[in-house]
């Protein structure tokens, strides 16, 4: 009879053994029930949902979908235009590249060129505008969807504008390096500077009366009347925080604090200013994004897109 010989383990291997163990599941997130939705052959960067499908785009320039119900992932563009920002617009996707910013159908196709405008590094959708900040950060562009080829106007001007978010008849920008954080009719017109106290203001998102801003260089993050007033600290001791993104009353942002396997996504409850971890043990994580049912997250320390339940 053939003889099996079994193998003995050392007390500390079985321990090394479970700590590799922990450590990978908390790089996934797995602290809050994150599961694998697909597995990114580059790093992921971008992430956008429509009613069925998820979008993504990757460090090797591609765009990639998958239907939310499972299955296979389908590459929507090559490397060639190298996609960075990505948003999504009805019918559409939009993302910026080198030359510019592109329009893309949901199935893919061929990418339509439809701003000329070379180093776009923020993107943003609002009603019937595009709106983008180039690489040197020192204007705000607006184009009109229906005419994208029409000259973009400069909305706003600053140092180095970082963001912009959009109230109910308002823009809401963010000078990182002066600190502070103005509005503006979608015109351009009646700039009023709502505080000059934030130190390096990143990101930047409105919900009802207040806008809420990601301060880098003090890890805070704070809010302040839309009319502009006393600035309220909601968050301390963050880091590298951003991302920051209004959906269903609830303010979210990312906060990478503790390096690999330790950051987190948190939700501030704006009328109680409760503060909930929604997803943490996240390695790296680029941008996320959600549905009423699930949050999805371009978790970059894994090239994974992970999928959690939303938290009550």
């Amino acid at each position: 009879m053939a003889h099996i010989a079994r193998r003995s383990w050392h007390p500390l291997a079985l321990v090394f053994a479970l700590v590799a163990l922990c450590s990978a599941r908390a790089a996934r997130g797995d602290g809050l029930g994150a599961q694998r939705f697909a597995a990114a052959r580059f790093v992921p960067h971008g992430v956008v949902l429509d009613a069925t499908h998820v979008y993504w785009t990757e460090g090797d320039g591609t765009i990639w979908r998958k239907a939310k119900r499972g299955g296979s992932k389908q590459q929507l563009i090559q490397r060639g235009l190298f996609a960075i920002a990505l948003r999504r617009s009805g019918k559409w996707l939009l993302f910026t590249s080198r030359q510019g910013i592109y329009r893309l159908g949901l199935r893919g196709g061929t990418p339509q060129l439809l701003v000329p405008m070379r180093d776009t590094v923020r993107l943003a959708l609002h009603g019937q505008h595009i709106y983008f900040i180039r690489s040197k950060a020192r204007a705000l562009y607006s184009v009109r969807l229906d005419a994208p080829r029409a000259k973009p106007r400069v909305v706003a001007r600053g140092r180095r504008l970082s963001n912009v978010a959009f109230g109910p008849a308002r823009l809401y920008v963010a000078d990182y390096y002066g600190g502070v954080v103005f509005s503006v009719r979608p015109d351009g017109t009646g700039r009023r500077t709502l505080t000059r106290a934030i130190r390096r203001p990143v990101d930047i998102a409105v919900h009802r009366r207040f806008v809420y801003i990601c301060a880098e260089r003090a890890g805070t993050v704070v809010r302040v009347p839309r009319r502009g007033g006393r600035v309220e600290v909601l968050a301390r001791h963050l880091s590298n925080h951003e991302v920051m993104i209004v959906h269903a009353g609830r303010v979210y942002w990312r906060d990478w604090k503790g390096g690999a396997g330790r950051a987190k996504l948190w939700r501030l409850e704006p009328a109680t200013r409760r503060l909930v971890a929604v997803a943490t043990g996240l390695s790296s994580p680029a941008r996320y994004a959600l549905d009423a049912e699930h949050l999805y997250v371009a978790n970059k320390g894994t090239n994974e897109i992970l999928r959690l339940a939303q938290r009550p």
